[in-house]
Formats: C-alpha cells, structure tokens, sequence
C-alpha cells in the first residue's frame, strides 16, 4: 500500500468515526433518540454518517 492511499484511507477513517461520535454523542443526550426514535437533529447526523459512510472519490 502506497503512503498516498494510506492516507487517503486514515482521513476517509477519521472521516466516518467524527461523523459517527457526532451521532453517538447526540443520541446519548437526547431521550428520544436514546430511545430508539431519531429527532430531527439525530436524524441530520445519522445522514450525516451515511453519507460519509457511502462516500466515494472518483
């Protein structure tokens, strides 16, 4: 694995885990989405964390 796609990976990484502990630290705080329904706040960053997830360079 070259340095360039090592990194590339790192980044897409730490892309993924910042959006997910955006989610995770919401979802802890608020009693609806710690509850297993999504506020609309919660919903944003749970996108959020998919889209990240599904990202893909070209």
């Amino acid at each position: 694995m070259t340095a360039l796609a090592l990194r590339r990976l790192l980044a897409d990484a730490g892309r993924l885990l910042g959006c997910y502990g955006e989610y995770i630290t919401h979802a802890a705080e608020c009693s609806r989405c710690s509850g297993g329904r999504r506020c609309s706040e919660g919903e944003h960053a749970w996108r959020n964390f998919l889209n990240a997830r599904d990202a893909r360079e070209p």
